[in-house]
């Protein structure tokens, strides 16, 4: 991973050696770093994970519980539709992704929290329209 934005940081809460980082890609040019990255080593090396599409990512999620199981808020693009827009969910680490919330191609998601009682459906977003300039509402 070399010099690029970051937009978001996700450290696991049991072991500090796997961190996720969500990448704006450079402010100057066409943004090809941007995505999820992965380290399993505490930021030595780092593995490009996907959702590359989304382009701003507002929050990264680990489950305490179980270290593969990764949640990512994604905004998409932010002065256009389309893009990788609403709730990713992955169950292996990041080496697949699936979307489990999409509301439109304009809509995105700014935040998510994980409420552990509830398991592997904890998750609970905040969503945001590009153009949208109604509050940001609970789903």
């Amino acid at each position: 991973m070399s010099l690029s934005q970051v937009g978001t940081i996700a450290v696991h809460p049991q072991n500090p050696d796997i961190v996720f980082a969500a990448l704006l890609g450079s402010p100057f040019g066409p943004g090809l770093q941007r995505g999820v990255y992965r380290s399993l080593d505490g930021g030595k090396s780092w593995k490009k994970m996907g959702l590359e599409k989304s382009e701003h990512i507002g929050r990264i999620l680990v489950d305490p519980r179980d270290s593969r199981v990764v949640w990512v808020a994604a905004y998409g693009p932010l002065w256009s539709g389309g893009g990788e827009r609403g709730v990713y969910r992955s169950a292996d680490s990041g080496e697949t992704w699936t979307q489990v919330l999409k509301v439109s191609d304009d809509t995105g998601v700014a935040d998510i929290l994980l409420d552990p009682r509830r398991g592997r459906d904890g998750a609970r977003a905040l969503l945001r329209g590009h153009g949208d300039r109604r509050p940001a509402g609970p789903h």
